[in-house]
């Protein structure tokens, strides 16, 4: 069954489609917004002709089911409405108030007591309607409209709030609005815009500062000495609260992850522990001080690069390499000196590093280490240029040596180490054509491949299988015929498609260092008499 909103206490609906009063003159033509209005007594036309509310003004509406599994449709006016919609429906207490949708009323309520919450109800006998209406009075709110009113609206109740708020006293009795919860103190809840909310957070946090002056700390925790709201002059709800709060501090405080201290008023309060991290202090003004460009450049200044050095397992990022790779030097890591050095190197056309410079750093030993990895690294994918053309370049790292993040690594490492022995691990990533999928190279192959099919005589179709030998580059080194498909030429033809196909992705090795590699796939090709070539995965 669904929940039935706290409105249906308000709103007796009491008309249908088929057995509506007329609410309107015969002879009236006026329009009216779509919205809700005041039924008026003896008069002709027996609607207000201003509304209470225009649908425009409703911030929310949901489209539900009752009780008896009839459509309704529940709606909030806009919190900037509120006082209105409150002092409209106080005044039609033990009258009827209507709901008009495209000039015609498609339902009339007695109001029974003022609605303060803002929330409404529209039900018909024709609810086979109400979906549609609802589609309609949803495409009517403008929420740049409701943004502006919104913005009126908070700035509003926090000026009421922030007015109480200076006339508080140490000896006001302070209560909030409503039962003192989480959801008294926030904007939104599951009922909608709470209109209270501004006040009851002034309440709220000058009730938690007289409380926060009665602790004292007691075996590193702390303590409340107050038994009552009466000694806080504030009320029990609010006393419960806080005193449930301060047990959440407690358990914090338990966790050794926060800290008791003094805020600027004076008065206990748990934060976070901060965390003294210095190495990644001094990394973060190292990197700071770093004056040359990381990354890829050009030699000369009349190239530009249009596709950046890759590394199989590192990508773009070769700071990962040094820092997963490298080893500490003893006596610095005994002494947990920290440091950095800035390497710049030239990457050559077959993607190795040359010319190994270091720009800048902090002890020398780290520059050997830093030149070890740098003659070590696995080829990369070369720059190229905008004609796809291979180039040499400049790259240049920042390598920081952390010797605490260091010991973490190699903890992490042994551990996942130990694990792999227990573990089935495929290692190789196989190569890739265009956008991955399996079948890419063979829908190539196809897609460019032209032949005549009378060749074929009597037969529906022939079959050849050809091999793709992928360099650690990316690019075709072999094209050969497996198993001919009978016809030479066309065997020529797959081979001349397959020596002429754009760049692949390499295969990659991804343990320890990472490699490219080379591969080798067998492509089967069929050939048809219809000539309408396809590719078949065997």
């Amino acid at each position: 069954m669904k929940s039935i909103t706290s409105i249906l206490l308000c709103l007796l609906v009491i008309t249908s489609c088929s057995s509506r009063r007329q609410l309107f003159s015969s002879q009236s033509t006026i329009h009216r917004e779509n919205g809700w209005y005041h039924v008026l007594s003896g008069q002709t036309d027996t609607l207000s002709s201003v509304p209470i509310v225009a649908s425009k003004d409703f911030a929310v509406l949901r489209l539900d089911t009752d009780a008896f599994g009839r459509y309704a449709i529940y709606g909030q006016v806009h919190p900037y409405y509120f006082e209105h919609w409150t002092s409209e429906t106080e005044k039609a207490i033990g009258k009827q108030i209507a709901f008009v949708f495209n000039d015609s009323v498609i339902t009339n309520s007695r109001v029974n007591c003022r609605i303060e919450s803002g929330n409404f109800v529209i039900t018909s006998h024709c609810d086979k309607k109400l979906p549609a209406i609802y589609e309609k009075l949803n495409s009517e709110i403008n929420l740049s409209y409701q943004d502006s009113l919104s913005e009126l609206t908070t700035k509003k109740l926090w000026q009421e709030a922030n007015d109480y708020k200076s006339t508080l006293t140490d000896t006001t009795f302070l209560q909030t609005k409503g039962m003192m919860s989480y959801s008294a103190i926030d904007p939104m809840t599951g009922n909608g815009f709470n209109r209270y909310y501004a006040y009851n957070q002034v309440v709220y946090l000058k009730a938690l500062d007289r409380a926060r002056g009665r602790l004292s700390i007691k075996d590193e925790r702390l303590f409340f000495s107050c038994k009552s709201g009466r000694e806080l002059n504030i009320s029990d709800d609010l006393f419960l609260f806080i005193c449930s709060l301060f047990e959440e501090w407690n358990q914090w405080l338990d966790s050794g992850k926060y800290e008791i201290t003094k805020d600027e008023q004076g008065l206990y309060t748990v934060v976070p522990i901060q965390s003294k991290d210095k190495e990644a202090y001094l990394d973060s003004l190292w990197r700071k001080d770093v004056i040359w460009r990381l990354g890829a450049t050009p030699i000369k200044d009349t190239q530009t690069i249009d596709e950046a050095p890759k590394w199989a397992k590192w990508d773009y990022d070769l700071e990962k390499y040094y820092v997963s790779q490298m080893k500490y030097p003893k006596e610095l890591l005994k002494k947990n000196v920290a440091g950095y050095s800035v390497v710049m190197f030239s990457v050559d056309t077959l993607g190795l590093p040359r010319e190994i410079n270091i720009l800048t750093t902090i002890y020398k030993e780290f520059d050997k280490e830093v030149i070890r990895l740098t003659k070590e690294l696995p080829h990369c994918l070369p720059c190229r240029d905008k004609n796809g053309k291979r180039m040499e370049c400049f790259y240049t790292v920042y390598v920081p040596f952390l010797p605490q993040r260091y010991r973490n690594r190699v903890k992490a490492d042994s551990i996942a180490e130990e694990e792999l022995k227990h573990c089935f691990v495929e290692w190789e990533e196989q190569a890739k054509f265009q956008d991955g999928k399996r079948w890419s190279p063979q829908n190539y192959i196809c897609q460019s491949l032209k032949y005549d099919a009378c060749l074929l005589g009597e037969q529906q179709k022939a079959k050849g299988v050809y091999k793709i030998h992928i360099d650690s580059y990316g690019e075709i080194k072999e094209a050969k015929t497996l198993r001919s498909c009978g016809i030479p030429q066309w065997d020529e033809e797959v081979e001349r498609i397959i020596r002429n196909m754009p760049r692949w992705t390499p295969a990659m090795h991804h343990y320890g260092k990472g490699k490219y590699k080379d591969a080798i796939w067998a492509i089967p090709v069929i050939f048809e008499n219809n000539h309408s070539p396809h590719n078949v995965i065997e």
